[in-house]
């Protein structure tokens, strides 16, 4: 009796089988193998997407200056909101009352959870204020926002 390899499972079947008594597929009427499966990026079309999609991301990503007219020419500014807000002592003391309030309030109700992970937030912008300010620029700060009457939304 002759014998053929199931194109699905590869094992061996009788040659005038129509099911795979392994796999249960149903077996074409021919006995070539099913053409292989296309691999989305393995196409012009997928990778032409691909290629957009990382264009894209990194004009998006990569794109810091811009160009601004004043009244003589053209002159190129940076604009960097990591690095204006890494010199901004306002806005970061700011974010640090805020998680200190947050903290606080959140041990208050009883979350504890919540109120560590306030207090690291809290101890990380303290380590990253003290890496660009001055102890006495940081406790200066945080005075004049809380006299002015920051509660930072508490």
């Amino acid at each position: 009796m002759a014998q053929k390899q199931c194109p699905f499972c590869k094992e061996t079947i009788q040659e005038e089988a129509t099911i795979c008594k392994h796999c249960k597929s149903q077996l074409p009427l021919t006995t070539s193998p099913p053409p292989p499966e296309k691999k989305w990026y393995k196409t012009w079309k997928g990778l032409l997407l691909l290629l957009f999609v990382l264009m894209v991301f990194m004009g998006i990503v990569s794109n810091q200056t811009t160009t601004k007219p004043t009244n003589d020419s053209s002159v190129t500014i940076k604009k960097s909101n990591v690095a204006n807000y890494e010199n901004d002592l306002t806005e970061r003391c700011k974010d640090w009352i805020y998680q200190r309030n947050r903290a606080y309030k959140l041990g208050k109700e009883g979350d504890q959870k919540g109120a560590e992970k306030a207090r690291i937030a809290m101890l990380t912008f303290m380590r990253d204020l003290q890496k660009n300010f001055t102890e006495k620029q940081i406790s200066d700060e945080i005075a004049r926002l809380e006299a002015s009457g920051y509660k930072a939304g508490f």
